[in-house]
């Protein structure tokens, strides 16, 4: 069986990573506010929230990372 270590398909499978774990976050966090409060969350939107709540997720490890991208680029390396 061949394996192949190209970096375009290392990229998409760490992206797909952070996203299916980004979904699972929001599906807890949806979980979590229901089962806490109940009277505030209704049942029927269980779906809308933890698909909101997980893209949300998404997008500030999105900002995170890019935030850390930048300051990584701008740090200047040293030279031994």
């Amino acid at each position: 069986m061949a394996i192949d270590q190209s970096k375009k398909k290392k990229t998409v499978f760490r992206e797909w990573i952070i996203f299916a774990i980004s979904m699972g976050a929001g599906a807890h966090v949806a979980l979590g506010m229901i089962l806490h409060a109940p009277e505030r969350w209704d049942w029927n939107h269980t779906a809308t929230h933890t698909i909101l709540i997980g893209f949300a997720i998404y997008g500030v490890i999105q900002i995170i990372r890019s935030f850390r991208w930048i300051l990584k680029r701008k740090r200047p390396t040293e030279s031994t």
